[in-house]
């Protein structure tokens, strides 16, 4: 996306490396393995599809025969793209009609290190959730997303490797699902042609808290929405040819023949996923951008009226309780008159992208606020509010503040507390883990960027096995972010204290302290400005 100031259409490079369409090693060799009723596999929903997978593929007469009629449905980009006004639209349709390609920097694996990858299996995560794991492939397959294959059946695949699966859990939700590309060095050997530019969410939330900041106030609150794009990732295809570099081992019950899952598109943990996603959304959200400066008269909305009630959770701003404020902190207390200008005299109408999450922003009346579908608008994630979560942050565009939710803040503590004063070494993996971690969470904290660059230091004292030492300073620091995760709940932040503005003053200032002992003071006067020495 644009600078936060302007709705311009940000571009991409105008020349995209010709991304390859074939294989360029030698042909896939089918193995003869036994027929499908001769592999253990299991008589449930998904022994079925994998015995129909077998089917197809010793009838198929070469791996990108099979894998394209895996796939199956109409990819989700749309025939036309190629026509837009855009300058991602050529990759847009090279996606559309090749899939992703998935060049490596090494030579093919020969079938000692498969086997050895086998015997050596999914992580443990994944070998602990043996049925949660198998209901998701389920449906990943029922959607065409991926296709489950015996490994003695592709063992001789010439472009075969193989990575672990794992499962990581989430808070209040499912475990989630994550491929390990890393593990057996595949995301270190893929060659990195994806359009690394088009990933321009790292400063999505201080895009949207400039244009929450800086909304004309003549024009009603701001009203924030939130879409997350559901399967987002895997929207994208795979070119078929390179789908074997990707594959994934799976963990089975006893007596069980062992699986390996091929990704028909993006998978989630590739390293060029990321980018070649968000060209597809940056390049939505540019597209609605320019259409909102447009600014046309579109017809109501047939969901309009479910979009006019919110969840309890995220009432209109007329029904919002004040929020609490410390009554001797000066700062909290609400300005009687904005402590900005506007900059925008219109009313706003912003979108903006991180991954696979749309913001939006608009002002103007309740007629204004359209959804996007039921299934988000019940769960509260599409209707129109001005009290949001927005990643991972809980804005208020009335007061116009940013704080924490609870559960962060006391992760944020979580992990402080974990490193107590007396240690004295930790890993540098770690260490990395620790500063990111407190990077995403200190952006509620004005100043507090001043307070890493000790713990930055650290990276210095890196020893041979990886390991760095924490000194007294260090651990001084550690301290402060420590008594500042203790306060943090205390007040929200104002956005007005994290995002810098043009001066709405401009005089003299004593920086000395010892009186102004001379310069050249310009005077505000009828006839101009008069300067005087």
């Amino acid at each position: 996306m644009g600078a936060a100031a302007t709705n311009n259409i940000t571009s991409l490079p105008a020349t995209v490396p010709r991304l390859p369409t074939t294989s360029t090693i030698p042909p896939f060799r089918l193995s003869t393995s036994p027929p499908a009723q001769q592999f253990r596999i299991h008589d449930d929903e998904l022994g079925k599809k994998i015995r129909m997978a077998v089917h197809e593929f010793q009838r198929s007469n070469s791996w990108e025969t099979f894998a394209t009629a895996q796939r199956g449905s109409a990819p989700d980009i749309a025939p036309n793209v190629r026509h837009l006004a855009h300058p991602a639209a050529h990759l847009l349709d090279h996606l559309r009609n090749h899939g992703a390609p998935i060049p490596m920097s090494t030579l093919p694996w020969n079938a000692q290190r498969r086997d050895d990858a086998v015997a050596r299996g999914p992580h443990k995560s994944a070998k602990d959730e043996v049925s949660f794991v198998q209901e998701e492939f389920t449906d990943f397959l029922n959607k065409k997303f991926w296709t489950i294959l015996p490994y003695r059946l592709v063992r001789h695949l010439q472009n075969l490797r193989l990575s672990p699966l794992g499962v990581v859990p989430q808070r209040d939700r499912r475990p989630r699902l994550t491929v390990d590309l890393s593990f057996f060095g595949i995301n270190q050997e893929s060659v990195p042609i994806a359009p690394s530019d088009s990933m321009q969410f790292g400063r999505a939330l201080h895009r949207i808290l400039q244009r929450i900041l800086q909304a004309n106030p003549l024009h009603v609150p701001v009203y924030i929405s939130k879409i997350d794009i559901a399967d987002g990732f895997y929207r994208i295809q795979l070119a078929p040819y390179a789908v074997p570099h990707l594959a994934v081992l799976l963990p089975q019950h006893p007596n069980e023949e062992a699986m390996v899952a091929f990704p028909l598109v993006l998978p989630m943990g590739w390293v060029n996923s990321p980018p070649y996603f968000s060209a597809v959304t940056e390049t939505g959200a540019d597209l609605m951008n320019r259409r909102l400066k447009q600014r046309p008269q579109e017809p109501p909305h047939r969901l309009e009226e479910l979009a006019l009630n919110p969840p309890a959770l995220e009432k209109p701003a007329s029904s919002l309780p004040p929020t609490t404020h410390r009554v001797d902190d000066p700062i909290a207390t609400p300005p009687s008159k904005p402590i900005h200008q506007p900059r925008f005299c219109r009313p706003m109408q912003y979108a903006d992208v991180y991954v696979d999450d749309f913001i939006s922003l608009v002002q103007g009346t309740e007629n204004d606020r359209q959804p996007a579908s039921v299934k988000k608008l019940t769960k509260g994630d599409a209707s129109w509010s001005t009290k949001k979560v927005v990643l991972g942050w809980l804005l208020d565009s009335v007061d116009k503040t940013i704080s924490l939710p609870p559960h962060r803040i006391e992760r944020l503590q979580t992990i402080l507390a974990g490193i107590g004063p007396t240690k004295k070494r930790i890993s540098a993996k770690n260490w990395h883990r620790l500063l990111g971690e407190l990077r995403s969470m200190v952006i509620e904290i004005p100043g507090a960027c001043g307070l890493f660059s000790p713990l930055q230091e650290a990276f210095r004292t890196k020893t041979p096995d990886h390991r760095l030492c924490l000194n007294a300073m260090v651990h001084q620091f550690l301290d402060d972010f420590r008594q500042l995760s203790k306060t943090l709940g205390d007040r929200p932040t104002r956005i007005a204290e994290l995002i810098p503005q043009d001066p709405s003053v401009i005089g003299t200032t004593d920086a000395s302290g010892q009186g102004m002992l001379g310069g050249v003071v310009f005077l505000n006067t009828p006839s101009g400005l008069r300067p005087i020495l």
